[in-house]
């Protein structure tokens, strides 16, 4: 008796292929810091500026923003496959301009490209998923997506720990090579193949990833249920405003909105960014080198965890188990610098931002830090949820930016690092509230069910009897 099916195994296969783009993106999002103590030594260049430093930090926020909406629309046309491969190319451009870089130029060229790659991944990656996903993986698939990103982070900490700049950069370089290399063992999914109106092509295509041969009972039971779902889009003109279009859409966008948010307003970019300033130089046990690479391990770990609970538990419950953490995290950071500001003695409890470290690993993960890349897939059609997801990643992107610029421009340098803990933690408390009166679950209903709910709690379906 078989304890995984030939199907699951293939489809954990892909999307093992495909989340090593999330690996490269983890690590290219710590690689400030390690790079920050040789650039700021002037080993690399002379008179690097805390300025520089956090112009450099937040330039990958801003390169997230640019590619999203394009991708959107690229995806559509030329597909999702196409789109995952050429992004290969831009970290290895980036890789190669820091290997080679003579100024501060170059870097802040190679993370803005960094993050139009990533801008690119957090658009198109989590719709393939979702696409290939048999309804009881859905969920789990999708999230593995940011799993894979924990682990990025693990990698670009342990290499940074252990390697020089040089290397570091020359491993990354290594990395995206591979993703060229393996990227084009990825199938196209059957959802887009149907889309251009390939049957044959989809037919191909979703028996691949369901391991079974064309022509089965199967898929062609599974064949008719995606193409009802593409036809009941086609009705609506595929409009980037369309995400917009209905009640029920809009009570979509703007807990996709909401969520995205959230997930960089509790703070954990800064803690991954800055980590290491953050905590004092003594108190743990270990060196804070050590604790950044522990708390790398427990993302990667709780959001595994969290991506298998997401299909058990729900996901309504994380994301509010998770914000509640944060929020008691980030209050207590929050204190803690308080007291520092204030000039009473810390000394007897310099393990606590340790603790406060993570305790946010282990909460943050397991919900924020898991669910929030496949919401738009799972509350939009299939016609507009690229749209969505582009959405929620410019909105990764542009908090991302703000509070990386802001925390490394304002506060780590002229003090005040409290204030932006009252802020992570004021933030975390209000998603508590919106998460209890307006999240939604999702926890395996089909597309169709999805919206049948959405319609019922947005009022449409009243709205509908009384015209």
């Amino acid at each position: 008796m078989k304890l995984v099916s030939g199907a699951v195994l293939v489809q954990y296969g892909f999307a093992t292929i495909v989340n090593l783009w999330s690996v490269i993106v983890g690590a290219w999002l710590v690689w400030p810091s390690s790079a920050n103590v040789a650039l700021l030594s002037g080993e690399i260049f002379p008179n690097v500026t805390t300025s520089e430093i956090a112009t450099m930090v937040s330039l990958m926020d801003l390169g997230n923003i640019l590619t999203p909406i394009p991708v959107s629309y690229l995806i559509n046309m030329v597909g999702r496959k196409m789109v995952i491969n050429v992004s290969a190319l831009i970290f290895i451009a980036a890789s190669l301009l820091v290997i080679f870089s003579t100024g501060m130029w170059y870097i802040y060229i190679a993370r803005l490209l960094v993050g139009m790659g990533k801008g690119i991944a957090f658009t198109v990656i989590p719709v393939y998923l979702t696409e290939i996903a048999q309804l009881h993986l859905r969920g789990t698939m999708g999230s593995l997506f940011l799993t894979a990103g924990s682990l990025g982070t693990c990698y670009g900490y342990i290499i940074g720990a252990s390697l020089s700049y040089e290397g570091i950069n020359i491993a990354n370089l290594v990395f995206a090579v591979l993703l060229l290399t393996v990227g084009w063992l990825l199938p196209e999914t059957p959802f887009y193949l149907l889309m251009k109106g390939k049957d044959k092509e989809a037919e191909k295509s979703l028996s691949i990833v369901r391991y079974t041969h064309r022509g089965s009972a199967t898929i062609k039971a599974e064949m008719e249920q995606v193409a009802a779902a593409i036809e009941s889009c086609k009705n609506d003109k595929a409009r980037f405003i369309d995400i917009a279009s209905s009640r029920s859409r809009r009570r979509a966008l703007v807990i996709v909105i909401a969520t995205a948010f959230t997930v960089r307003l509790s703070g954990i970019s800064p803690l991954m960014a800055y980590g290491l300033s953050i905590l004092p130089p003594t108190g743990g046990g270990l060196r804070p080198e050590i604790y950044m690479v522990i708390f790398a391990v427990i993302l990667t770990v709780v959001n595994y965890i969290g991506a298998v609970l997401s299909d058990i538990c729900g996901r309504k419950i994380l994301l509010l188990y998770s914000a509640i953490g944060a929020c008691i995290v980030d209050f207590t950071f929050a204190l803690y610098f308080t007291l520092i500001t204030t000039g009473i003695d810390t000394s007897a409890s310099t393990w606590l931002p340790y603790v406060c470290l993570l305790f946010y690993g282990l909460t943050w993960s397991v919900g924020l830090g898991v669910i929030h890349p496949f919401l738009a897939s799972e509350l939009f059609p299939t016609n507009v949820k690229s749209y969505a997801s582009s959405i929620s990643t410019i909105i990764l992107g542009l908090s991302s930016f703000g509070i990386n610029k802001m925390f490394g421009e304002v506060y780590r340098k002229n003090g005040g690092i409290e204030a932006m803990f009252y802020f992570f933690g004021s933030c975390s408390f209000l998603y508590c509230i919106f998460c209890i009166y307006f999240m939604i679950e999702t926890k395996r209903k089909t597309f169709q069910e999805i919206q049948v709910f959405l319609k019922h709690v947005s009022g449409e379906d009243q709205s509908d009897l009384n015209k």
